[in-house]
């Protein structure tokens, strides 16, 4: 019962670094296409 509550836990945890990880390097990219956008 515990080791399932605390690898659902994990998941979770890891789900949530994913999805903050996969929004910095979206405000990256779109930040680096408006940068060269506005270069050129």
């Amino acid at each position: 019962m515990i080791g399932s509550i605390v690898g659902a836990f994990i998941g979770t945890i890891l789900a949530v670094i994913f999805f903050i990880f996969l929004f910095i390097l979206i405000i990256l990219y779109t930040c680096y296409k408006i940068d060269r956008s506005m270069s050129s």
